[in-house]
């Protein structure tokens, strides 16, 4: 649903803010399984399953309910809109000036902002 390698995702600075952690991929594949009465044998990611396991796993046992498929694509779909919302702001066109206002409190650019005591 979302590519971290594709616009607007490949324009944030700091992607660990959406990019799931490895904790968060480990109890989504035990709430996958236990969840799936399909699956035999149940999945128990300690320690031992790594980021890319973890993945394999949940490509392999991919959500497939109607409602909870559309739920994800709707906030997928909101996601995508506020990133892409945020990276336009900060993109700015070779050439033209950023505004006094619209440049906040930054150290550095054509006019930084010091707060002296």
């Amino acid at each position: 649903l979302m590519d971290l390698n594709a616009i607007p995702f490949n324009l944030m600075k700091k992607k660990k803010d959406i990019k799931p952690s490895l904790d968060v991929l480990r109890e989504e594949v035990t709430r996958r399984g236990e969840l799936d009465n399909n699956i035999v044998n149940k999945p128990k990611p300690k320690k031992g399953w790594s980021a890319k396991k973890c993945h394999e796993w949940l490509m392999a046992n991919p959500i497939t309910t109607e409602q909870d498929v559309a739920f994800l694509v709707k906030r997928a779909k909101a996601v995508k809109q506020v990133i892409t919302n945020a990276t336009q702001k900060t993109i700015v066109a070779p050439g033209t000036q950023v505004a006094e206002s619209e440049q906040g409190n930054k150290w550095v650019g054509s006019l930084p902002y010091l707060c002296l005591i």
